[in-house]
């Protein structure tokens, strides 16, 4: 089943979802991701996901620039989008991505990067993908 991707905040197909050729998790592997899964259509372990996914990032000097209010509420919009949300049964693998973001030059200067991307879930690289 194809995979429905929330990218910055808005919800595509896994067709139309893109992230840039300059992102920097791309260009040079600098983000970091957790990978979690439903139960009951709840995100299973959330909390100690996201501090895991926190954790990671400041090892990297990378800040992860949504609470994880918006992230749940993002999840939330992704799964509704894909039909898991209102089908009981249904579960999904969600996977988060929090990049450096984008930069028009080719070097590596965290200073001239704009702010993070964070696809979310499953982020493009990221998408939710019902479970089997």
């Amino acid at each position: 089943m194809a995979a429905t991707v929330n990218v910055n905040g808005r919800v595509f197909d896994q067709e139309h979802a893109v992230i840039s050729v300059f992102d920097h998790g791309f260009l040079y592997g600098e983000g970091v991701y957790e990978t979690l899964r439903t139960y009951n259509g709840q995100p299973f372990l959330f909390e100690r996901h996201m501090r895991r996914l926190r954790t990671s990032a400041g090892m990297l000097a990378l800040s992860v620039p949504l609470t994880n209010e918006h992230i749940d509420t993002r999840f939330r919009e992704t799964m509704r989008t894909a039909g898991l949300l209102d089908i009981s049964g249904r579960e999904a693998y969600i996977r988060i991505l929090v990049t450096r973001g984008s930069s028009s030059r080719t070097s590596i200067h965290r200073a001239r990067c704009s702010s993070a991307a964070s696809p979310s879930p499953s982020s493009p690289s990221s998408g939710i993908t019902p479970a089997r």
